[in-house]
């Protein structure tokens, strides 16, 4: 760790931001239950009087409440993770930069050996066609990556997995699910000939009534124009998610979430 001292002889704003990523650490660590030592209040403190005046009166007057106040024992983990979280958030702000754009928080538990020991559901796909904002693709992948699906097809004009934005939506995902990039033909001429073919798209059956298969290769299209003409004629099946508001639509990985929570959990139960 960099001496306090260090931290406060910075700059103001790489003063912040240095705070700002001690306490992502800090948190990462009470959350895994690691290096209780980050945790402890003594560290706390000195890391917030760096930039104590910098918080808003709400926040310093919980930490002066949190320090000053020990009888919390049995509540002090959750208030520590609340408060650091609340006040690493509020210090994005004194920065200028999006959180999104550098808050990322890899699992550095996983080393780059362990790819393969991912636990995945057994032929269960994902093709994604003509993604173009990184900031869907990584969602798709980081949703992938939460209900075991054991690999991700990407269409040749999909955006590049390794766009910065890409990587950073998808909090680390991509390093760990594997990815292709490959036209959908020469994907389902890979399969075998009765192999299920999913579309998510509008204008399909209902669903949440549908009986998923226990394998499927399950198909997602461009938020502007959903999937091609030719991506649907290749669909066994066309699957649509009950609508209710005055748009009818979702973000596409929104749509992905929903389906595989569907999905999955019929799949859990088998």
């Amino acid at each position: 760790m960099i001496e306090f001292f260090k931290i406060a002889a910075l700059p103001r704003i790489k003063r912040i931001k240095k705070v700002v990523l001690l306490l992502e650490e800090i948190e990462q660590a009470l959350v895994q239950k690691k290096s209780p030592e980050l945790s402890q209040s003594f560290y706390l403190k000195q890391l917030i009087n760096i930039v104590f005046a910098e918080l808003n009166k709400t926040l310093q007057s919980r930490w002066t409440v949190f320090f000053g106040n020990r009888f919390l024992e049995t509540e002090v983990e959750c208030i520590r993770i609340r408060l650091i979280n609340d006040t690493r958030h509020f210090l994005y702000t004194i920065t200028g930069e999006i959180p999104s754009e550098w808050d990322l928080i890899l699992p550095s538990e996983r080393s780059s050996q362990e790819k393969g020991a991912r636990t995945f559901f057994p032929d269960v796909y994902l093709y994604a066609e003509s993604i173009r904002s990184p900031f869907n693709l990584g969602s798709l992948f980081r949703t992938a990556d939460a209900f075991g699906v054991q690999k991700i097809f990407l269409s040749p004009d999909c955006v590049s997995a390794e766009h910065p934005r890409a990587i950073r939506s998808a909090m680390g995902c991509i390093d760990f699910v594997p990815h292709e990039r490959k036209a959908l033909a020469s994907v389902l001429d890979s399969l075998p000939s009765d192999f299920p073919v999913l579309g998510l798209e509008t204008g399909g059956s209902d669903i949440h009534t549908f009986v998923f298969p226990k394998k499927a290769i399950l198909l997602v299209g461009s938020e502007e124009l959903g999937l091609s003409s030719e991506a649907l004629r290749l669909c066994t099946h066309r699957l649509s998610i009950r609508m209710h508001g005055i748009k009818a639509s979702v973000n596409v990985g929104v749509a992905y979430g929903i389906a595989m929570q569907i999905w999955t959990t019929y799949l859990s139960e088998q």
